[in-house]
């Protein structure tokens, strides 16, 4: 499907916040609701966009991101896709994604602790069998992800401070829902939940306001896009808390990277960074060298290849 001005003011709006109205997405693309309804139906049919989702604060509801990188030994294609099938199911895994390079698949796993971690990884393990080879498992310290910059927008998520906010039922409901449906209306939600959409809408904006909700945003097809997205670790050598926030800081205010990880170990920084080649992926590397040739080690590059699941938190998190 080829994107017009149009379609990319759409992405680029609903990228900042997925739940913005028709009305607002019309006038701001200059087309008639209908037609702005339309073209993002169209959007999702063709699977531009894969899915509308939340980007929920996983700290404030007790849990722990942890990323697994795997080697699948033993499979073909048809044994490749129950592997696929059982991750997807999982009800604490999301994220998944195969990658060139050394790892077959790299996904996330969320736990409440690392004895929660340890059952899980030892659950797979017997689930997998002979297909379960060498891996590795990095938890993260923290984590943050640009959805706007793959249409040419800066990330504008404001920065809050999380709040101490008590979630009861109805608010773990309304999260669960949100998570991988952002942009369901307040009449649906309303029939899901029993409450009236005008206490719905309070609900979604004081769980924003507090920072359990952090952004509602679309999960895109990158391929389709014309993106190659790439997996990018380093370690920090000689160097001190001021020269890594630099690194950090130009990381983040770079077009072409989509999030940055701090693992507790393993390495000291992972990041994404989408291109139209490998000669633009090489550019990046050469600058990046270029501003800290004595920081800067490169662990490991790789091509994160297919996208299996979008990155929502998973329904065992609920």
């Amino acid at each position: 499907m080829a994107l017009d001005k149009k379609d990319w003011k759409i992405l680029a709006t609903l990228s900042k916040d997925c739940r913005t109205s028709l009305t607002q997405i019309a006038k701001a693309v200059g087309v008639s609701r209908e037609v702005a309804d339309y073209r993002i139906k169209k959007l999702v049919k063709t699977g531009m966009i894969k899915s509308f989702c939340t980007e929920v604060n996983l700290q404030a509801l007790g849990y722990t991101k942890h990323v697994v990188y795997l080697e699948l030994k033993n499979v073909d294609k048809e044994k490749e896709e129950n592997v696929f099938k059982q991750l997807r199911n999982h009800k604490f895994i999301s994220w998944i994604v195969t990658s060139t390079g050394k790892w077959s698949i790299i996904f996330d796993i969320h736990t409440k602790n690392t004895q929660h971690l340890s059952k899980i990884i030892k659950e797979l393990k017997q689930e997998l069998g002979n297909y379960f080879g060498e891996y590795e498992i990095v938890t993260l310290e923290n984590y943050q992800y640009f959805h706007s910059k793959f249409f040419g927008e800066k990330d504008t998520v404001p920065k809050k401070k999380t709040k101490e906010l008590s979630l009861d039922d109805t608010d773990l409901s309304l999260l669960k829902i949100l998570r991988n449906n952002a942009r369901i209306d307040y009449v649906k939600l309303s029939k899901d939940i029993k409450l009236t959409p005008e206490a719905i809408s309070k609900r979604i904006k004081k769980l924003k306001d507090n920072n359990i909700i952090k952004q509602f945003y679309i999960f895109p097809d990158l391929t389709k896009l014309g993106f190659e997205h790439y997996n990018i670790q380093i370690n920090l050598e000689n160097i001190g808390n001021e020269k890594e926030e630099k690194i950090l800081n130009y990381l983040q205010n770079h077009k072409s990277v989509s999030f940055i990880y701090k693992p507790i170990s393993h390495w000291d920084i992972e990041f994404g960074v989408f291109v139209n080649n490998p000669g633009e992926l090489r550019d990046f590397m050469l600058q990046l060298r270029t501003l800290h040739p004595e920081n800067i080690r490169i662990k490991d590059v790789a091509l994160f290849y297919e996208e299996i699941l979008p990155n929502f938190l998973p329904e065992g998190v609920f």
